[in-house]
């Protein structure tokens, strides 16, 4: 199956990495995707495969770069439109949360400079409610 851009990525490839990017529901890099995907299917896979079929899922609007990681998360089907990716230090889990209104803000700002984005990448660095409950710090 021919993804965006034209690629080759066959569905089969972009489909297996989607599926441990949901199973890990962490941010995972390149190198461990194609390690992931090796044990998954008993056969060799070149990071180049895992690298195409990232470019084909990002494309396809089902996973994110996580810039500060180096690594991916795949997109939730629940999430929509804008939204800002929780990243916990502990457990290192990726949630996504509707962030419409920060979006829009940093946009204005970028427009009264003059600068015209390209990408925004909102990603916020700190505890998830589940560690913070293990450390007894969180209260519901």
């Amino acid at each position: 199956m021919a993804g965006p851009r034209g690629s080759s990525v066959p569905e089969k490839t972009g489909a297996a990495v989607l599926r441990l990017l949901l199973r890990h529901e962490r941010p995972l890099g390149g190198s461990e995707l194609a390690r992931l995907l090796a044990a998954d299917t008993g056969t060799r896979v070149h990071a180049n495969t895992v690298y195409r079929a990232l470019r084909w899922l990002i494309d396809g609007g089902r996973v994110r770069r996580i810039a500060s990681r180096r690594s991916y998360a795949a997109i939730p089907f629940d999430a929509q439109g804008d939204f800002l990716i929780l990243l916990c230090s502990r457990c290192e889990r990726a949630t996504h949360v509707a962030a419409p209104e920060i979006v829009r803000d940093i946009e204005a700002a970028a427009r009264r400079a003059g600068f015209r984005a390209e990408a925004l990448y909102l990603e916020m660095i700190g505890q998830c409610p589940h560690c913070r409950r293990d450390e007894g710090a969180y209260a519901a």
